[in-house]
């Protein structure tokens, strides 16, 4: 995604909506009926402080070491030290003598979305700093007092006084910023960083990453799902969160068939709309149905819908909105009634269901809506092809996690 942020103050709410578009956009996924919803809030609850724009763990250190010697650099500006700094450290991995996966900004010189961005509700909820927000700590960075607290500090009465700005976090190392270190940088955690962000991760309010986080030492996370992860599945029983892991599994089921729908019914919509010159450049005019068929014949899907009790779905994700929540049991109860292949027409892409669906993408979209049989839906629809909609589970950060653990779990087995 292309995206250029000015400097400007955001709130908590709006940081907060800026977020989930951008992690909607991070994984290509097309989200007009609101699918990440289902996605964020399941994702927030587990894992409290990830994104998926996040990569590698070792780089919240990296982010409180930058600032903590921000005035150590050139620059007219704080923001221009920090994107110095940045620029450093990015150096540093792409230079160092080992496969360095996950590096921010290794394609562009300026990523649109920079580190500190990326990892600023992580520093914030996982403790590893408090103090005034992000761009006001940049543009009012002579006014605050930077600097590194240690683990056995108590917070002060102070401590929200926007003139204070604390990293709690080990010291940076003795050649941080210097032009040519003899050391390498890279992403393994020390032994004595993975045990500080261990108990960091054990702080937070309990959830499935504090109690994954307790066991990471033992445990090597490695499910391709997180419902299938021995580590995930031991925190969830001990936390007596398996329920609420099992209900996220079944709606994941739940978010696929829903893309998969809206996938179908844009193609349809286009096919039956677009002359037939222009749908002769399209490989595949069927290749969404396609996809919707072949989910319907494993049988898992459907059956996992059926299993979803959407009241107590409703209790976990308590914001999701009426709208959406009312398309959640429509689309629940036309799989109920898909008994053979010939029932996908007449009970997933009927127009009945068209048209539900077309009012929620307008309710969420407006103009940019693709279903509308309107001017403005057909030109969103004139760049539709089989490369548009991601049609996959959500995972809720999964990737992401299982990384954040793996990282974890080899640090903490570097002591040994």
């Amino acid at each position: 995604m292309e995206s250029k942020l000015g400097w400007i103050d955001l709130s908590a709410v709006a940081l907060q909506r800026l977020r989930r578009d951008l992690e909607g956009e991070t994984q290509g996924v097309v989200d007009e009926m609101g699918v990440l919803a289902i996605h964020a809030g399941y994702a927030d609850r587990f894992f409290p402080g990830t994104s998926v724009l996040q990569t590698r763990p070792r780089y919240i250190f990296f982010t409180c070491w930058n600032y903590l010697m921000l005035d150590e650099l050139d620059g007219n500006t704080a923001k221009a030290r920090k994107e110095l700094a940045e620029d450093w450290v990015r150096g540093q991995l792409v230079n160092a003598n080992t496969m360095q996966r996950g590096i921010v900004g290794l394609r562009v010189e300026r990523p649109a979305q920079p580190v500190d961005f990326i990892y600023w509700t992580a520093l914030r909820k996982w403790g590893f700093y408090r103090g005034p927000d992000r761009a006001k700590l940049l543009s009012s960075w002579t006014a605050n007092r930077v600097r590194r607290i240690e683990a056995s500090e108590p917070e002060d009465e102070n401590a929200l006084d926007d003139s204070k700005a604390e990293f709690l976090v080990p010291p940076p190392p003795h050649y941080w910023f210097r032009p040519r270190p003899r050391e390498a940088l890279t992403f393994e955690l020390t032994a004595e960083e993975a045990d500080f962000l261990q108990k960091r991760l054990q702080s937070l309010p309990s959830c499935l990453l504090s109690g994954a986080a307790s066991h990471a030492r033992k445990y090597k996370a490695k499910g391709v799902a997180l419902w299938k992860d021995d580590l995930i599945v031991e925190a969830a029983q001990e936390l007596k969160e398996f329920d609420v892991l099992e209900r996220a599994r079944l709606a994941s089921s739940l978010g696929l068939m829903i893309r998969a729908m809206y996938g179908a019914l844009v193609e349809q919509r286009r096919n039956e709309t677009t002359d037939r010159s222009q749908l002769s450049s399209i490989d595949d005019v069927e290749h969404y149905k396609t996809i919707l068929r072949g989910i319907l014949a494993h049988k898992s899907v459907p059956a996992a819908i059926r299993k979803l009790d959407l009241a107590l779905l409703r209790q976990d994700l308590p914001r999701l909105s009426d709208e959406f929540f009312s398309l959640l049991k429509y689309v629940k109860e036309r799989v109920d009634g898909v008994k053979r292949a010939d029932d996908i027409d007449n009970q997933l892409l009927d127009d009945d269901t068209l048209n539900r669906f077309c009012r929620e993408e307008e309710r969420r979209k407006q103009r940019r809506a693709r279903l509308p049989d309107t001017a403005f839906g057909a030109e969103r629809r004139e760049t539709f092809d089989e490369d548009t909609v991601s049609v996959r589970r959500i995972n809720f950060r999964w990737n992401v996690v299982r990384t954040l653990l793996r990282d974890l779990h080899n640090g903490l087995r570097s002591e040994t």
